[in-house]
């Protein structure tokens, strides 16, 4: 499974600065794939509409093949996301799937937490994502805002994660005082570009984290972050500077 493609959120710009080249999704996410020896995907589930978080979907399909699409529910409407599916090797759109929270927690290793209604793929309509790779307890909340972390939490008073993936890339928009303060987790990571045009991460998201003790490790400054099942009650947290080991 995969939970976003990435993608290049469009800008004005002068013509000659147009690239050609190969996407973002083909040459880091697909090569990377492919090394690992995979070649398809079982469930691709993009948390809402925007170009950074969808827009490589279309021609990582042409190399990988994607079996089944999760989208919040009303994303699937949009014509901007058609479209993307239209350009796609996604030839049977049947293969979309609209999805809400799934009410309570399965035994499956992915749970669906949110969003609780119909929407239009925007940012407080993010998919919330819990995934357990053998107790080890990852929550993945898109870009979603603040509001609705806080409702989340309500409607799941006991949840909790070892690692949070940082919503919507540190925006102060999102990771609100109370959503860490109830899940607790042991570290953050903040998927985000270096010299960004917004500034992200903004610095009262960094002051949250810190109040609350967690460590945070971003992109930016750690490139590919890997979190690896070492064994039994074991994991590590890998960048290219080094290992952090976590203990369940």
């Amino acid at each position: 499974m995969l939970v976003d493609t990435g993608g290049k959120v469009s800008f004005k710009h002068e013509k000659w600065r147009s690239r050609t080249s190969q996407t973002s999704g083909e040459r880091i996410i697909v090569n990377y794939l492919l090394s690992k020896g995979i070649n398809s995907i079982d469930k691709l589930y993009l948390t809402h509409q925007d170009a950074d978080h969808v827009g490589n979907f279309p021609s990582i399909s042409q190399k990988i093949k994607i079996k089944k699409i999760l989208v919040p529910l009303g994303m699937e409407k949009l014509s901007s996301f058609n479209k993307r599916l239209n350009e796609s090797n996604i030839c049977n759109n049947k293969v979309v799937e609209p999805i809400t929270d799934t009410s309570d927690f399965s035994k499956e290793r992915i749970d669906i937490l949110h969003p609780f209604v119909e929407g239009k793929g925007k940012n407080e309509d993010s998919i919330v994502l819990k995934y357990n790779m053998n107790k080890l307890i990852f929550l993945i909340t898109g870009d979603l805002d603040q509001e609705n972390e806080i409702k989340v939490i309500e409607k799941y008073p006991d949840l909790r994660c070892d690692i949070l993936k940082v919503g919507h890339h540190g925006s102060k928009t999102s990771t609100a005082d109370q959503f860490v303060k109830s899940l607790k987790p042991q570290y953050a990571i903040i998927s985000v570009g270096l010299n960004n045009r917004y500034g992200h991460p903004n610095i009262e998201t960094l002051r949250t984290l810190n109040a609350n003790g967690i460590p945070y490790l971003m992109t930016s400054d750690k490139g590919m972050i890997k979190v690896v099942n070492v064994s039994k009650d074991k994991f590590c947290m890998s960048t290219k500077y080094g290992k952090i080991l976590i203990r369940k």
